[in-house]
């Protein structure tokens, strides 16, 4: 049983390629119809990919590369009628309709929906407080800066017990094993998402670097001038790498050979415990493709103009 028909899977497709396709990894699986998914990678794929582009759906809204419905007033007030959905089930749209589905295919499995549910809701409600910095940006102009204790809350939320469980639910059927593969969690996502997206981030008053790191070796008003020169850079990678330090203030400096470090050592602690070995065919691909090879690319791009600093 298809939870979204081909139709609409090649429509999902079209539009998310039109809106920037390296916003979307494994996009290549677009050519691969469900059927051979399900032989290769189980059938539990069946709902993980559905599953995955809905949340991409909700994403793009957020982020503004989709425009937010008419029936709600802001990116927030949709987020919160999500978080309101996940907790009571009711479907107002097609998005929710396909997590239904998705949530009564995965029980019929033997997973377990509640625990989805739970998981789909610390994503939403991570991508609320992320729209609240925002909008409070756009506000006043001014970026908040946090402490160390409300950054790490945030990306356990987010990525441990959020998108890595969401991901383990849905294509393992549980996420019993989930710390098992925490050293990997937080090599791609605290260590190397946050330093790859710090420029985009800044750009929209989302700094995740901690106040009192800042403070150690940057001042405020370097804080101020970072997140306005932020507007005009991309994403770092191993080729605006040197530009982007060349400029930027010691803080940043400090903060990314701490990231490059300690995700490089996490990442050899992880692949030296050979955990993946405990997941199927399906969590072993995402895991390696998703999370470590992108990760090991990055570091070792970045990682000498970082180490030279």
């Amino acid at each position: 049983m298809q939870v979204m028909p081909s139709h609409m899977r090649k429509s999902m497709y079209a539009r998310l390629i039109k809106r920037g396709k390296r916003k979307y990894p494994g996009l290549m699986l677009r050519w691969i119809p469900p059927s051979g998914l399900q032989m290769v990678l189980g059938k539990r794929w069946s709902i993980g990919e559905p599953y995955y582009w809905m949340m991409r759906e909700i994403d793009d809204v957020v982020d503004g590369d989709a425009p937010v419905p008419s029936t709600y007033t802001s990116a927030v007030e949709y987020l919160k009628q999500k978080i309101k959905f996940v907790q009571d089930g009711t479907p107002r749209d097609l998005i929710e309709e396909i997590m239904v589905k998705c949530w009564e295919r995965l029980d019929t499995l033997g997973g377990r929906s509640w625990a989805l549910r739970d998981a789909t809701k610390d994503i939403l409600s991570c991508m609320k407080f992320d729209q609240e910095r925002t909008d409070r940006f756009h506000a006043t102009g001014r970026a908040s800066m946090l402490g160390k204790g409300t950054i790490s809350k945030y990306f356990r939320e987010m990525e441990f017990s959020g998108v890595m469980r969401c991901m383990l639910e849905l294509i393992e059927g549980t996420s019993s094993k989930i710390s098992e593969v925490e050293d990997l969690v937080y090599a791609s996502g605290r260590h190397r998402i946050f330093l790859r997206d710090l420029s985009e981030d800044s750009a929209r008053g989302l700094v995740n670097i901690p106040k009192k790191e800042w403070l150690e070796h940057s001042s405020r008003s370097e804080f101020v001038e970072f997140c306005e020169r932020c507007k005009t850079q991309g994403r770092l990678s191993k080729e605006n790498a040197k530009e982007f330090f060349a400029t930027a203030p010691e803080a940043v400096r400090q903060w990314a050979r701490k990231q490059v470090e300690q995700g490089s050592e996490l990442l050899q602690k992880y692949s030296a415990s050979k955990k993946s070995k405990q997941f199927g065919a399906c969590a072993r691909f995402i895991l390696h493709y998703h999370h470590e090879r992108p990760s090991r690319k990055f570091f070792a791009g970045v990682g000498p103009t970082v180490a030279r600093l």
